[in-house]
C-alpha cells in the first residue's frame, strides 16, 4: 500500500504536467489568427450577453413585467419565497432545519408569517429560448 504523501505527490505532478501540455496547445492556438479572433469574439459576446440579461432582469423587476414573448421564446420573471428566521420561531416549523415548506404553507393559509419568521423574496428570470 502506497503512502498518502506519495499518492498526493504523484497527483500533483500529473496535474502540473497536464497544465503544461494545455499551455503549449494554447500557445499554438494563439498563433492562429482566426482562432485568436474567435476567442476575442467569444469573450465580447459573453460579456454582452451577461450585461443584456442583467439589464432585462433589472428592467422586468423595476417595471413589474411578468413575461416577454417573441420569436426567441419567452422570458419570465419568477419569484422565490425565502425565509429569514430567529429563535422565536415555534418548534413545529423545524425538522433538523427549518421546514420551509410547512412555513410557506402556513404563511399562505393564514396570510401572515409566524412569530420568529420573516418572508423574503428572490426575483429572477427564467428563459425558454428557441
Amino acid at each position: 500500500m502506497q503512502d498518502v504523501s506519495t499518492i498526493l505527490t504523484g497527483q500533483i505532478v500529473e496535474v502540473l504536467e497536464s497544465e503544461k501540455k494545455l499551455a503549449v496547445v494554447q500557445d499554438e492556438l494563439q498563433m492562429n489568427p482566426q482562432f485568436k479572433k474567435f476567442l476575442e469574439l467569444q469573450k465580447a459576446v459573453n460579456e454582452q450577453s451577461a450585461k443584456v440579461w442583467k439589464q432585462v432582469e433589472t428592467a422586468m423587476i423595476e417595471n413589474d413585467v411578468k413575461q416577454l414573448k417573441g420569436d426567441f421564446g419567452t422570458v419570465t420573471l419568477a419569484e422565490r419565497l425565502n425565509w429569514n428566521t430567529t429563535d422565536e420561531l415555534p418548534s413545529k416549523f423545524y425538522k433538523k432545519v427549518v421546514d420551509t415548506t410547512k412555513l410557506s404553507a402556513t404563511f399562505r393559509l393564514e396570510g401572515k408569517a409566524p412569530k420568529g419568521a420573516e418572508p423574503s423574496y428572490t426575483k429572477y428570470i427564467t428563459k425558454r429560448l428557441k
